[in-house]
């Protein structure tokens, strides 16, 4: 099986918890601004949405484990980040308008040419 598609539940999953946790953090924050950080904490780790994203990571450790069984980690590990990376950085921009400065790109690009570099090793 290819190693892209073996590591795609992990990286979807993953990216999902990134996200979801972002949306909601933000949202609640706004909602509860002036509250006090363990009340914050109390409605974030209660919100359905949170626990929905932590159950998820929690599904993307275990399809984890049947990539690694699978592949070397000194592969599979730096692909990961690096899908990662590139997709939570564009699911940032496009929900959350955060900014993409021309060096955010450059460092994005030099962490892929490594990951391709590292891969092709």
């Amino acid at each position: 099986m290819n190693v892209f598609f073996s590591l795609l539940p992990t990286v979807v999953l993953t990216v999902y918890g990134q996200v979801v946790t972002k949306w909601r953090v933000g949202h609640i924050a706004e909602r509860a601004a002036g509250a006090p950080m363990l009340d914050r904490l109390l409605v974030y780790v209660l919100d359905p949405y949170i626990i929905s994203a932590y159950v998820l990571t929690f599904g993307a450790s275990l399809a984890w484990m049947i990539v690694v069984e699978k592949f070397p980690l000194s592969l599979v590990y730096p692909l990961y980040i690096g899908m990662t990376i590139v997709i939570v950085t564009a699911l940032g921009v496009v929900l959350f308008r955060e900014p993409l400065s021309m060096t955010r790109l450059i460092a994005i690009a030099l962490i892929l040419s490594g990951i391709v570099i590292g891969a092709r090793a």
